[in-house]
């Protein structure tokens, strides 16, 4: 006479499956939420880094012409690794008063692109981060990588100049742009 339900063996079974049913979705989730994790912070530093190119941009194109005053001989400047943009532009200070920045500098510090905005005597006004390990805490704590500026002046026919500026993080990303520039516009 036989009685309704299972063995032993056959729950032993059955609990054996289900666990590896278990585990092969759980490795799986975990396979794929990392990388829509990687996906996303790699999506979001290229939009990052297009958008501190357009910033760059800006700061040439606005660059001060206006004809109350004489225009300053140099626009960008290039010491080493650090960019820096003749652009008046009104900004909030450390203390958060606005003030007339002369130039922003851009420059690579622990990882991160940082533009520091200064008054016509040097003086600092504003540091804010651009691009960098700071936008990768903002992607859930995971640092995108080691930010690297790279500037290279190319000398062109005349009396111009090419500017080109490289961003690369820590994995694979990169993104470049150049302006080319009157030479007495570059110092």
């Amino acid at each position: 006479m036989s009685r309704p339900g299972m063995t032993i063996l056959e729950l032993l079974l059955a609990l054996a499956l289900l666990s590896g049913l278990t585990i092969a979705c759980v490795s799986w989730t975990t396979a794929a939420t990392r990388a829509l994790s990687d996906q996303g912070g790699s999506a979001a530093w290229t939009q990052g880094a297009r958008a501190t190119l357009a910033f760059i941009d800006d700061a040439i194109a606005t660059e001060d012409r206006s004809g109350g005053r004489a225009r300053e001989t140099w626009r960008v400047a290039v010491e080493g690794q650090r960019l820096t943009l003749r652009s008046r532009q009104v900004v909030a200070t450390d203390s958060g008063t606005p003030a007339l920045a002369e130039t922003v500098e851009l420059s690579a510090e622990s990882g991160s692109l940082v533009a520091t905005y200064r008054d016509a005597g040097g003086r600092r006004l504003a540091q804010r981060p651009l691009l960098g390990g700071v936008l990768g805490g903002a992607l859930g704590g995971e640092l995108v990588g080691v930010l690297s500026l790279d500037i290279t002046v190319t000398e062109l026919e005349g009396a111009r100049a090419r500017v080109l500026v490289t961003l690369r993080d820590g994995r694979s990303g990169r993104a470049e742009r150049a302006w080319t520039l009157e030479r007495g516009e570059l110092r």
